[in-house]
């Protein structure tokens, strides 16, 4: 496939080879699970979307452009894919971190005296 320089491409086109970029930079930087990078390119993405958003959403709406619409189609599935991604990871690590760290200290059946302890009693009616 032929380099094509980005300064020929519309501006939209140069918007999307920005925003490809950045959304690659963190699909690498999750495939190696290096969190310094996954939040620095998370932070650079969103920054290239915030600036990009307005321009490329005038250019679509005046573009009937078949190719760059397939381009934006695709950058999202991308985008949505490693959300989904990370989503999952953060569940598993969360799923970890609740067997390993205990929400709260086990129950005591029996006082330091030797008697039964009053468990807690949440949402029980007391007449």
């Amino acid at each position: 496939m032929p380099t094509v320089r980005a300064t020929s491409l519309p501006a939209a086109a140069e918007a999307l080879i920005t925003l490809e970029r950045a959304l690659a930079d963190v699909g690498t930087a999750l495939r190696a699970q290096d969190l310094a990078a996954l939040n620095e390119h998370g932070s650079t993405l969103q920054r290239e979307l915030a600036r990009l958003a307005e321009p490329l959403a005038q250019a679509l709406r005046s573009s009937p452009d078949l190719a760059l619409r397939t381009r934006v189609a695709h950058l999202y599935a991308q985008a949505g894919a490693q959300r989904q991604a990370v989503a999952r990871a953060l569940a598993a690590q969360q799923r970890a971190l609740e067997i390993l760290l205990p929400a709260s200290p086990p129950a005591q059946l029996y006082s330091s005296i030797g008697g039964a302890a009053a468990l807690p009693r949440r949402g029980l009616l007391l007449a």
